[in-house]
């Protein structure tokens, strides 16, 4: 580092600030004293060179510093220590690359797959179960950014079976390649895609399809059985024709009890198998109860409910019937969890007691208006939005979506589509939102957008409710399909009102959720916590109480607390099975509980397909400007790599400080006068 002084006044001042110094030095010891000469004039010395200092400081000038660093050229050996590759003794091959690499004059680093903090590479393991090449080539642009990084060598087989694929991305940084591990395709069968529906209702039977891949058993038989809880459900058998063949079959399964239920897929193996380990999957389907009941009434035959029911069973989660009131009395009426009226109430009266009957439900509804809706009754029986009709006329709007709207996400893209439909029609009136209601549809007369709610929804009050003002569905979602082939828009719209209807309201006071109900073993498992008061406000360090139970009926107790900044919970190392869990705590003094399930599965992705896969490694060399070399090569790369003279980074960083900002001068100062004073008082000079 290079320092120089740069000065705002004559540099010549510095001489009356050294002899402010000594002279006040000297009227201070020049005095005859009984302390030795040689202590008086160090004395004098400590004195003079703070007054000098202090004086200097006057002066406001500037030091200015240099720092030259040299970076030198960086190579980073970055290793997948997955497990596919810890049959093949790499090790004593790494530490002689590292070796061969550091001759050529280069800063060596070494980066692994999943691993934090480097280790020698005679102690890799190679245990990571999955590969992810992206991650670890972004990790060594993470880690050396603003370095002088010139050449990234990965040691890979090229499997991948996690995150994307790294031939979408090229880097700022040479890429060289070597291939290890075997290209040859193994004798075996293993299990490829397996798909199934990740919902199921009790008692319905459901498709699980699974893909069979198989390598030298043509003209042989196989069977792929599906389990639930060790016990076989279902199974065929299937006959592969050719060398390399792919099977696709489909297996069935009945959902009798209600939660997360694992069942296994398994292809019995056929001797001369290279691996087994690739024959089993796992899958985890939620069996719930059945599915939400949407009941449509309305007033007359409409073009308008036909529409609602089209977008209502879009969605599997929903079973919609509907009713048509008429001059005869409604008798019966069916089991329903979501009420959607149509023109009702209407002007008529028509079927009021059967209203007032649905009404008494008490279950959420939405209102959809028309030209034969009673507007007076209609503000009776909701929270929504008052409406005062002026008169029987009406308008003509288009929707303009409100984007202050948060209750659920709507793409606001998607919401420019609203104002090229028609318009619809809405009663001609002054619409008054009520409190606690969201609006998510303005009305747009041409193009001026009023304050009046068309489709609105409130579901802070007693009841549920959402109005939609106006009659036309039908007509938006023809014009949706003339302007963009689909019918999307609309439908979303509809459909997430309706499910924020129909969402149930939990009052538990304590949550306690995994972040998901499927994990590899190796992962954490994370929760997170949310715990409330009696107005359901969120309240913070709580002592948190977990038991976690495996199948067998094994319990390990945790604790911990929640707090603002972090209410999440990390759990590590739990073999793989079956667990439920139970969280208690005690809020306000009264004992608050929670429960769920979650699984942990001992997936080895890497032992899927362990043929190597070379022609990804020479894609990625050749997109990154790098050489790609098999194991027995790496000469080659090495040799290259020692030609290619990379001059070092070298970077001037210039610092400008006033001396008072220097903390080093305050301290030097503080120490020159407590020494000093120490010193006198000591010898009793005062």
């Amino acid at each position: 580092m290079k320092s120089e002084f740069i000065f705002q006044s004559s540099p010549f001042l510095i001489i009356p600030c050294l002899l402010a110094g000594l002279v006040y030095a000297w009227f201070l010891y020049s005095k005859k004293s009984t302390i030795s000469k040689n202590i008086n004039i160090a004395l004098a010395a400590m004195r003079g060179l703070l007054v000098s200092g202090l004086a200097f400081l006057l002066l406001n000038f500037f030091i200015k510093n240099n720092t030259v660093t040299i970076d030198k050229p960086v190579a980073v050996l970055a290793i997948d220590n997955s497990s596919s590759l810890k049959n093949l003794k790499l090790n004593a091959q790494l530490e002689q690359i590292i070796v061969d690499l550091k001759a050529s004059g280069r800063e060596i680093a070494i980066e692994y797959i999943g691993q934090e903090e480097n280790q020698d590479v005679s102690n890799i393991k190679f245990n990571q179960k999955t590969t992810d090449l992206s991650a670890l080539i972004n990790q060594v642009k993470s880690n050396y950014d603003g370095r002088n990084l010139t050449d990234v060598i990965l040691v890979s087989d090229g499997i991948v079976n996690a995150g994307v694929s790294p031939i979408f991305k090229k880097y700022n940084f040479k890429i060289h390649t070597i291939g290890v591990g075997d290209t040859l395709k193994k004798i075996d069968i293993r299990l490829g895609s397996v798909y199934s529906n990740k919902l199921a209702y009790i008692g319905n039977k459901f498709p699980v399809q699974v893909d069979v891949n198989a390598f030298g058993f043509s003209g042989k038989q196989s069977t792929v059985v599906l389990k639930d809880g060790g016990v076989v459900i279902d199974k065929q058998v299937v006959s592969f024709t050719n060398q390399n063949d792919l099977k696709s079959v489909t297996l069935y399964a009945v959902a009798k009890t209600q939660g997360l239920k694992r069942f296994t897929v398994e292809v019995l193996p056929i001797a001369g198998e290279s691996s087994l380990q690739n024959n089993k999957r796992e899958l985890i389907v939620e069996v719930i109860n059945g599915k939400e009941k949407v009941l449509i009434v309305g007033l007359s035959p409409h073009p308008d409910i036909k529409a609602i029911k089209a977008i209502i069973e879009k969605n599997e989660l929903y079973e919609v019937q509907t009713q048509l009131l008429s001059a005869e009395a409604n008798t019966k009426m069916p089991e329903f969890d979501i009420l959607i009226m149509h023109q009702l109430p209407d002007i008529d009266g028509l079927g009021q007691n059967y209203v007032l009957s649905l009404m008494g439900k008490n279950k959420p509804t939405f209102f959809v208006i028309g030209s034969q809706t009673n507007i007076p009754s209609l503000n009776g029986y909701n929270d929504v939005m008052g409406i005062q009709m002026n008169g029987n006329q009406g308008d003509n709007v288009s929707g303009k979506y409100n984007e202050n709207f948060k209750m659920f996400n709507f793409d606001a893209e998607k919401a420019k589509v609203l104002e090229k439909l028609p318009p619809i029609r809405v009663p001609y009136a002054e619409f008054r939102p009520s409190e606690g209601a969201e609006i998510l549809l303005y009305q747009k007369i041409l193009n001026t957008t009023t304050n009046k709610p068309l489709l609105a929804v409130n579901i802070s009050a007693t009841r549920k409710v959402a109005i939609f003002a106006g009659e036309g569905i039908w007509k938006w979602r023809m014009e949706e399909f003339a302007l963009t082939d689909k019918q999307e828009v609309i439908d979303e719209l509809f459909l997430k009102t309706l499910q924020l209807l129909s969402i149930k309201d939990d009052k538990k006071k304590l949550r306690v959720n995994p972040t998901a109900t499927q994990y590899i073993f190796g992962d954490k498992i994370v929760f997170e916590t949310e715990a409330y008061n009696n107005i359901y406000e969120k309240v913070y360090d709580q002592n948190i109480k977990m038991s976690i139970s495996d199948s067998k009926g094994k319990k390990i107790n945790y604790e911990y607390v929640n707090t603002s900044a972090n209410n999440s919970f990390e759990i590590s190392d739990l073999p793989a099975g079956d667990y439920s869990f139970l969280a208690t705590t005690k809020i306000l003094g009264r004992d608050e509980a929670t429960s769920g399930q979650f699984f942990i599965t001992d997936v080895d992705l890497e032992s899927q397909d362990l043929t190597a896969d070379w022609n990804l490694l020479r894609t990625i060399a050749q997109k990154n400007d790098g050489i790609f070399v098999n194991s027995k090569n790496v000469n080659i790369l090495i040799d290259s790599i020692k030609k290619t003279e990379i001059p070092s980074k070298v970077s001037n960083k210039e610092e400008v400080n006033e001396p008072i900002n220097l903390k080093y001068l305050f301290f030097l100062f503080l120490i020159l006068i407590s020494v000093e004073w120490v010193i006198r008082k000591y010898l009793g000079t005062y």
